[in-house]
């Protein structure tokens, strides 16, 4: 028996001695503490994550990439508290082969200079990074041609851990969220097909194909996802619960310069798909059931940068970025109320402002910023945010005051300071204060949500 360990062992341990090893591991803390003028409360809390990253080279075409975490977090605000001792987490786990063809052969004519494919856990984007950008267990292949870049990427998003996951799209992916004994995030099946033509007159246009759908039909109620899905055609309204959410996207981005120093970005999403909704019957209009109906939704924005030259290596910017909602939806999660939804629901959350970040649905933003760095190893950006509702629908955030025709949410200014003295240490401080429109006639009830502000530092260490 002492035998076969040992050679179990060696079959284990010496294909990765004989090619490249690398390892190590990184300390990432960050303390919050935030302010409410409306009660003068404060609210604090902070984040330790401490990673642990292991990489090989197999072959002088194939590498092996895993790294796996453990954090520990604490909120407080008023009187109450709340300590997650621990998280574990797999943040990437991989094989990754890149193959580089000779074109120039008369046998590979037509074919690829370069080839690549992922396999395991990695991140999955879009061009834009506004309709998907998260972790997905799957497979991923690339073909790099001389002037285009095709991209094909499958996976799944029920293996990750709650906390760590951003895709919230149903009622019952909010119920399992809530749901101590459910510990996976929503089970969806995720592909991203992307086609990328390069220097079209200086400029990189990008075509994208991206769907997810819905598993929950045949894993609700099971013990990894316990929250229930109604069933099309039920006829009794259960206000806490919902169907199934699949969603379909066909997007085009186009990049590049357009004088020196001034670069813009274009990018374009519409959104298809269903959502259950409980709606009067076709044929009585006093009878209402659950149905599925077709969503047609949008997404778009815009980016111009202008990097001054001579100066700090700074440069401006000012942005913009809508997405549809609609006037007529009663909730924000699977809120729709009539035979076609119009609301824009991207995979997974982005960020947008340091304090005030809605979901990107039914929001229309304005942003400007600058950043330059006056110090060696120390980077300075500023940014200022208008935000808006696209409707007079109901958003992610709370304290609205449901009988407000008004779309200006409020506006937001964040400052932040870089420092890395040392190429594996840095420091990070950003502040910023959220200004909500609870005026009378605004979108805030001003007894609900006040002027916001909130201080973040953080520091990184690598070994």
């Amino acid at each position: 028996m002492k035998k076969v360990i040992i050679v179990i062992t060696l079959c284990i341990i010496l294909p990765f001695a004989v090619f490249s090893l690398d390892f190590g591991g990184n300390l990432d803390n960050s303390s919050s503490l935030s302010g409410f003028a409306l009660d003068s409360s404060v609210s604090l809390s902070q984040i330790d994550k401490l990673s642990l990253w292991f990489t090989a080279d197999l072959s002088s075409n194939i590498s092996f990439a895993s790294s796996g975490s453990y954090s520990f977090s604490y909120s407080f605000s008023g009187n109450a508290g709340e300590v997650i001792p621990y998280l574990l987490d797999i943040d990437f786990l991989n094989l990754y082969g890149r193959f580089p063809i000779d074109v120039k052969s008369k046998s590979r004519m037509g074919k690829p200079s370069l080839f690549t494919f992922t396999l395991g856990r990695f991140n999955a984007a879009d061009f834009s990074r506004y309709v998907i950008n998260h972790r997905i267990d799957g497979f991923k292949l690339g073909f790099n041609y001389p002037r285009v870049i095709l991209s094909f990427a499958v996976g799944y998003t029920g293996l990750m851990t709650k906390p760590t996951s951003t895709i919230l799209l149903s009622k019952a992916d909010y119920t399992d969220s809530s749901n101590s004994k459910a510990f996976f995030s929503s089970p969806r099946a995720v592909g991203i097909a992307d086609f990328t033509l390069l220097n079209l007159l200086r400029q990189e246009l990008s075509v994208s194909l991206i769907f997810q759908q819905d598993l929950r039909g045949s894993l609700s109620g099971s013990a990894l996802y316990p929250a229930s899905v109604i069933k099309s055609g039920e006829e009794t309204l259960i206000p806490s619960e919902g169907g199934l959410v699949d969603t379909q996207y066909m997007g085009i981005g186009l990049k590049g310069p357009l004088i020196s120093s001034l670069y813009y970005r274009l990018f374009t999403y519409l959104g298809t798909g269903r959502t259950l909704s409980y709606i009067s019957d076709s044929t009585s209009a006093t009878e209402y059931s659950y149905s599925y109906v077709p969503i047609l939704s949008f997404l778009g924005g815009a980016r111009l940068r202008y990097f001054i030259k001579n100066f700090f290596n700074s440069y401006g910017e000012l942005s913009f970025l809508y997405t549809t909602g609609d006037a007529n939806d009663n909730s924000f999660v699977e809120g729709n109320t009539d035979k076609k939804a119009s609301a824009f629901l991207p995979v997974s959350a982005s960020s947008t402002g340091f304090i005030f970040s809605p979901k990107l649905e039914n929001i229309f933003l304005v942003k400007s910023g600058f950043s330059a760095v006056p110090l060696k190893n120390i980077q300075t950006l500023l940014n200022a945010y208008l935000f808006f509702r696209s409707t007079k629908g109901p958003i992610s955030e709370g304290g609205i005051d449901s009988t407000s025709d008004s779309l200006y949410l409020g506006a937001e200014i964040d400052g932040t300071v870089n420092f890395r003295p040392f190429s594996d240490f840095g420091l990070a401080f950003t502040a910023g204060a959220f200004m909500p429109n609870n005026s009378n006639g605004g979108v805030f009830d001003k007894t609900e949500r006040g002027i916001e502000i909130k201080g973040n530092l953080s520091f990184s260490f690598s070994f």
